[in-house]
């Protein structure tokens, strides 16, 4: 039982760790993308509909370039 449940831990701790290195990785794509938002204004992400981006890139996209106007 007690091997089961130090199994368990592991197997936890690993996924915490897996779960916080995609966190950092998210955090510095949305870096990148509101930078190159920020210093290419002419790309208006907003007007272009396409049906290959997905919508959870679409979301994040739009959360950033809200928060570009919002600075401004």
């Amino acid at each position: 039982m007690i091997s089961l449940l130090k199994a368990l831990f592991e197997d936890t701790q690993h996924l915490e760790d897996e779960i916080s290195e995609i966190e950092e990785k998210l955090a510095e794509c949305r870096a990148a993308m509101r930078k190159f938002l920020t210093e290419n204004p002419e790309f208006n992400y907003l007007q272009q509909s396409s049906s290959w981006v997905d919508p959870e890139v679409d979301a994040i996209a739009k959360d950033i370039i809200a928060s570009i106007k919002k600075d401004k």
